[in-house]
């Protein structure tokens, strides 16, 4: 998978998780591993929908790949200069 693809999968099992639908945690998963693969390829919005679907899927229950966590927040600093006010907020 490419960054945008990550990004944007795990950003809509966050929305499904923010609006009490059930998620796969298995395909959760499986896409979270891909993550440390690209962290470094990421742009700023894909960084904070990865890390806003992350902290949402953790707030709803959803076990998240620590590594994967860990992985993209290192790439914050990055992008941070970079990122508009919406993907800092």
């Amino acid at each position: 998978m490419k960054p945008q693809e990550i990004s944007n999968t795990l950003w809509a099992f966050g929305t499904l998780a923010a609006k009490g639908v059930e998620v796969d945690v298995d395909a959760v998963r499986a896409v979270s591993r891909e993550a440390p693969r690209v962290a470094g390829e990421m742009k700023p919005q894909e960084i904070s929908n990865t890390l806003w679907a992350f902290g949402t899927l953790a707030a709803k229950g959803v076990e998240v790949d620590v590594d994967a966590v860990r992985a993209v927040s290192r790439e914050a600093p990055r992008v941070a200069g970079e990122m508009k006010p919406q993907e800092i907020s």
